[in-house]
C-alpha cells in the first residue's frame, strides 16, 4: 500500500491575477490566506469558498460585516475565490457554487498518476 505525502500547502484560485499556491499555516482562518493572492476586479469581496481536502464545500462570509468563524482549511485544501455574484447572477446564476463543487471532485496533487 502507498499513501501519498500529507499537502503542506494551500491553493487560492478563481477571480485571482493567477493561482497562489500559499505554505500551510495551522489554525489560519481561510480569508487571511487570500490576503496574500491579489483579487481581480471582478472578485466577490464579501464570500469565498471553502474546499476542503474531503470534498466538503463551505461558503464562508469574508467582509467585515459578514466575517464567520469556520474551522481552518486543512493542509491541501483550495480557496475559491468567487466572481461578485452581482455581476453574473443573471447570467448563471449558480457558477460560483457549482465551480466550488468541481473543484472538489479533483484529486490533490500528490494524488495524481
Amino acid at each position: 500500500m502507498i499513501f501519498p505525502p500529507r499537502p503542506d500547502s494551500v491553493r487560492v484560485t478563481g477571480a485571482v491575477s493567477s493561482d497562489c499556491t500559499l505554505p500551510f499555516t495551522a489554525l489560519q482562518q481561510a480569508y487571511r490566506y487570500t490576503q496574500q493572492c491579489p483579487a481581480l476586479a471582478e472578485a466577490d469581496p464579501d464570500y469565498l469558498y471553502l474546499i476542503q481536502p474531503d470534498g466538503k464545500v463551505t461558503r464562508l462570509g469574508i467582509a467585515l460585516w459578514n466575517r464567520e468563524e469556520a474551522p481552518p482549511p486543512a493542509p491541501g485544501a483550495v480557496l475559491l475565490v468567487p466572481l461578485d455574484a452581482a455581476d453574473i447572477d443573471a447570467i448563471v446564476p449558480n457558477l460560483n457554487r457549482e465551480l466550488a463543487e468541481f473543484i472538489a471532485t479533483q484529486p490533490l496533487p500528490a494524488e495524481l498518476p
